[in-house]
């Protein structure tokens, strides 16, 4: 859950974004310089509990859209 909130913070002013670009934002949002398979695999998780909390949705289009 703690990795959903970014990225509900993140749509709350970007109301969308592809989901490698939300990806980015988050890491970068965290204050991570660079990125990696694990912290992108993280970061993939709190999208998809973002999701499943109902904070965002996925678009026809695979974009992460704000709910």
């Amino acid at each position: 859950m703690e990795m959903a909130v970014p990225v509900k913070f993140i749509l709350a002013s970007q109301i969308s974004l592809p989901q490698e670009e939300l990806v980015k934002q988050v890491i970068k949002t965290l204050g991570y310089a660079r990125s990696g398979s694990a912290l992108d695999k993280v970061v993939k998780n709190g999208i998809q509990k973002a999701i499943e909390l109902d904070y965002a949705i996925l678009d026809e289009q695979q974009r992460i859209v704000t709910k």
